[in-house]
């Protein structure tokens, strides 16, 4: 992930969008570490850090769930002020918990896409990013 961010450019004035989601074998502690390093390339104090998201399968992976669970309470708790409240999450995940919001079970469709645009919208808009 920090490599990545790095091959980007990233003006100080930069709004950047954080959306990224655990591999099956990471485990919660070092995917914050992975994130943690990556924010540390940011020059813009404007980041929003998106909540991780079931797919349609995970539903069935009580592992998989519980380590979201645990990433997204770590990213609250370290960047709060970069991602969405708790409240808010739980909306989101849910909005996105619909099937009609998968292209294949795993990735967004238009209508996804229109959810996780008006979250993120609404959510710069509340802190005059836009």
């Amino acid at each position: 992930m920090r490599d990545k961010m790095l091959a980007q450019p990233d003006p100080a004035s930069a709004v950047v969008i954080i959306y990224d989601r655990v591999n099956t074998e990471e485990q919660p502690d070092r995917y914050v570490l992975t994130l943690q390093d990556a924010i540390q390339t940011i020059r813009s104090n404007k980041y929003l850090i998106m909540p991780q998201v079931p797919n349609s399968s995970d539903k069935t992976d009580p592992f998989l769930i519980t380590k979201m669970i645990v990433i997204n309470e770590a990213i609250l708790a370290r960047w709060p002020r970069h991602t969405f409240g708790q409240a808010t999450r739980d909306r989101f995940i849910k909005a996105l918990s619909n099937p009609h919001t998968r292209a294949d079970g795993i990735h967004r469709n238009a209508a996804g896409e229109r959810i996780e645009a008006a979250y993120i919208k609404q959510w710069l808009n509340g802190k005059h990013w836009l």
